[in-house]
Formats: C-alpha cells, structure tokens, sequence
C-alpha cells in the first residue's frame, strides 16, 4: 500500500493482496482504493476516502501539505501518474502532479532531503526483467517534475528496501 502521515495521523491507502485464498491455493489477487487513518496509536482504524482507482506496489511520500503518491499498479498495468493526496475541510482530494517519465509500479523509494526518489521497478505486468533507472523530483518545486539521475549501481532490482541515511541512498535486497 501507500502509507504516509498527514495533518498528524498515520495514513494507509490501497495496496494488494489475497483475501479469499493464498495464491498457492489459487486465489485471486485483490487490488484496493481505500484509504485509512489512524490518529492516534490506541485509536480504531477509519475509513476516510478512496484513491482515484484501486492501486498498489507504488511509492509514496510524506511532504509538507499532504502524501505524494506515485506510479504503481492495478490488475491490469502500471501506472506514470502522481498525486498529492491532501485533506481539504475534512475530505480527502487529490492534486495532480507531474508523472512519472515512465509507468513503474513494485518499486524502491525514499526521501533524501527535498528530493523524492523512485529507483528500480518495473514499466509493465509482463516485463521478465527488473529497471536500473532512478527517478528525482524536487519536493518544494513540483512543477519542475521528474528527472532521472543516473542508474543505481549493482543488480537492477524489483521491491527492493530502500534507506537513507545521512548523504547516502542505500539499496538492500529486492529480486532481479
């Protein structure tokens, strides 16, 4: 799922999984729209809106005003598109924001000062090879969009871990 905090709770929205059976029992996969908060860590989950369509396997950060979410997936495809997911008189809304070059959905990504960072993945459902590329955006100058930086070093990598920590991005596990 896409998970971030905004106006101070802990927000989870969309993702994937298997509720009727395992995958080895020939269930179906699920992809989900709805978003959740919960505002304090003793407090019940609710349901406080739903993403413009059911999506996962994306990348989402925590900036000032709201939770960007990007790229991902559904059933069907991945996605390029980005949001800020923002809450405005109590409603969850979304604003537009530049996407990303390419779709990419089971991505790594992470926040390395204004910059967001989106690396690896894969650009369709059927792709048999996972991406080296590596995608910015400056968070305090959306409009200036994406731009790719130059490929992450070692094996390209799908659902990788990703982390920083002072002036290094690192990536940790994942599959090729």
């Amino acid at each position: 799922p896409f998970a971030g905090v905004l106006n101070t709770s802990l927000v989870v929205a969309g993702g994937a999984n298997f509720p009727m059976a395992y995958p080895w029992e020939r269930g179906a996969k699920v992809w989900h729209d709805r978003i959740y908060r919960l505002r304090e860590p003793d407090a019940d989950w609710e349901t406080i809106g739903k993403l413009p369509q059911p999506l996962g396997y994306g990348a989402s950060f925590t900036v000032d005003g709201g939770i960007v979410v990007a790229g991902g997936s559904d059933s069907g495809r991945h996605f390029a598109n980005c949001y800020l997911m923002m809450e405005k008189r109590g409603k969850v809304v979304f604003e537009p924001l530049p996407s990303l070059p390419i779709p990419l959905a089971n991505v790594g990504f992470a926040k390395f000062g204004n910059l967001l960072v989106v690396l690896g993945g894969q650009e369709t459902p059927a792709s048999t090879s996972a991406s080296k590329r590596v995608f910015a955006m400056d968070s305090t100058a959306f409009g200036k969009g994406w731009f790719e930086l130059p490929p992450m070093s070692g094996p390209a990598r799908i659902l990788p871990g990703v982390g920083v920590v002072a002036d290094s991005v690192f990536v940790c596990s994942g599959a090729e």
